[in-house]
């Protein structure tokens, strides 16, 4: 995995609108997420959940997108600031203090196999354009 790669649309024609590659780039990412999901699993084993939080996470269509890529329930967190809420977990703990419920998570199952086709497409792009960049980088 090449964190310097930089991105590439690909297939674009003239008839390519804004929501297209809007759309690109959300599968893009999600794709990413991806293959950073199985470099880890194969480090330490299956994750047993996937949570996104954040505010991408509050678009429905966007996890959507990502339980179909990564094929398997994403759940989105209903907390608004995740981050600050377990750093004052960590504190309430270390207090000694009873912790709160978490706030419930939307779950979102996978609807579609469309993503299975293509990822091995965007691997075979991401590495052949991280193969070619760092080629460069050295010349």
């Amino acid at each position: 995995m090449n964190a310097s790669l930089k991105g590439v649309l690909s297939g674009l024609s003239l008839a390519t609108d804004p929501p297209q590659i809007y759309q690109a780039l959300i599968e893009a990412t999600a794709l990413g997420t991806r293959w950073v999901k199985e470099t880890l699993e194969q480090a330490v084993g299956p994750l047993p959940r996937v949570v996104v939080t954040g505010g991408l996470s509050k678009t429905p269509a966007i996890v959507q997108i990502l339980a179909n890529v990564l094929g398997c329930e994403v759940e989105a967190s209903a907390t608004p600031h995740a981050s600050a809420r377990g750093a004052a977990l960590y504190a309430a703990m270390a207090a000694g203090l009873p912790l709160p419920p978490a706030p419930a998570a939307q779950g979102f199952t996978p609807n579609s196999g469309a993503y299975l086709e293509l990822y091995p497409s965007y691997r075979s792009l991401a590495e052949y354009f991280g193969f070619v960049q760092s080629k460069e980088v050295k010349s």
